[in-house]
């Protein structure tokens, strides 16, 4: 035969493969206003494959692209998954992942050995004069504002503010 090969009607219409018997071994069809170009796979059965007039195309078992396979309910097998299925390789990677978990900090622990924040406590007046001596409350703290008036009493005042941390939800002043 040479030309084209038409088949008119409104109706159904098969192209056929069969075997010497009668059986078909391929049928080829499209129904008017149908969903897609079906093929199936006659009497040696397996279902029909269905190239969508929405441009999607269906298979009624898995698809195999190379060594890769996509099979029926969305799981994909390949070189690029170790050779297994990706659902056991994302077991395996979460299976060694809580595994280690113990062996990493929580957050509990390092809000207990890590420094969170750190700021200065409000200013604090401290006043001093001739023999009053050294102010001890000022370990640690940093100077601010001093004052000093002059003249035989050397009475002055300064203000301090403290630096402090925050560690485990309590706040500690660095001396």
């Amino acid at each position: 035969m040479t030309g084209n090969l038409y088949l008119k009607s409104d109706n159904r219409m098969h192209f056929a493969i069969a075997n010497e018997d009668g059986n078909a071994r391929m049928w080829l069809y499209k129904d008017k206003g149908g969903d897609g170009v079906r093929l199936n796979n006659g009497v040696d059965g397996g279902g029909e494959f269905v190239f969508g007039n929405n441009g999607q195309f269906y298979s009624p078992s898995n698809l195999h692209a190379g060594g890769a396979i996509l099979a029926n309910d969305g799981n994909v097998y390949g070189s690029l998954w170790g050779n297994q299925y990706i659902s056991a390789w994302l077991n395996s990677q979460f299976a060694a992942r809580d595994n280690n978990i113990n062996v990493r900090a929580t957050i509990d622990w390092v809000k207990q050995n890590f420094v969170q924040n750190i700021d200065l406590t409000a200013p604090q007046t401290i006043q001093f004069w001739d023999g009053k001596g050294y102010p001890r409350t000022t370990d640690g703290a940093a100077m601010y504002n001093f004052q000093m008036v002059g003249g035989s009493s050397n009475v002055g005042w300064f203000e301090v503010r403290y630096t402090r941390k925050f560690i485990n939800d309590t706040w500690h002043v660095i001396n």
